[in-house]
């Protein structure tokens, strides 16, 4: 495995199978301008390659091969955090936004999500899966038992300009979008 650290402490984990973890280090300030104690954010990758074809990702340059296991995600967070020698539940939180589309991995992303709050007790609410809109697997997860955050790559508010640089995506037009992100808010607000 192939590790590189940026100059601000952003590390970057290349797993030989063809994936990447990334630990995202967020420095706060306290409201006297003190810094608080050094948090992390994990970036997981769910797939190799991705299907999707957006023009604007580096992901779409790798061809989809496979999806992530749930031992493949699980190595991911143990690799960064034995690297940071911290348990897996003490990352403030989870994005998965790596290489890959998380909602065409569902099962195995929401399995990990699971196995984090049963085994590390990291909150459903510390979790994040960010999709470029694959509107049935949306609504999967407004429908999901447990409060995971989603969050919407939209890229642009045209649809015409949204349909050319996300080709992957010409099936689930902006308006259904916006209406299934409602949805997903009424959900959260009313748990």
């Amino acid at each position: 495995m192939k590790t590189t650290q940026s100059k601000d402490g952003t590390v970057k984990f290349e797993f030989p199978q063809g994936y990447s973890a990334v630990i995202i280090p967020m420095n706060t300030k306290t409201k006297e301008g003190k810094d608080r104690e050094k948090t992390y954010t994990l970036c997981l990758s769910t797939q190799v390659g991705c299907s999707m074809n957006c023009q604007f990702c580096y992901s779409a340059k790798t061809k989809f091969k496979k999806n992530l296991s749930l031992d493949e995600l699980k190595e991911q967070i143990n690799v960064a955090a034995e690297h940071l020698k911290i348990s897996p539940g003490e990352f403030q939180s989870i994005v998965f936004m790596g290489m890959g589309e998380p909602l065409l991995n569902l099962e195995n992303v929401l399995e990990f999500c699971k196995h984090m709050n049963e085994k590390h007790y990291l909150s459903y609410s510390k979790m994040t899966i960010s999709t470029s809109g694959i509107i049935p697997k949306m609504k999967d997860i407004t429908n999901f038992k447990f409060p995971v955050k989603l969050a919407l790559s939209l890229h642009s508010p045209s649809q015409e300009i949204r349909d050319k640089i996300m080709p992957g995506l010409k099936q689930f037009p902006i308006k259904d979008l916006i209406k299934v992100c409602h949805e997903y808010n009424d959900r959260i607000s009313n748990d």
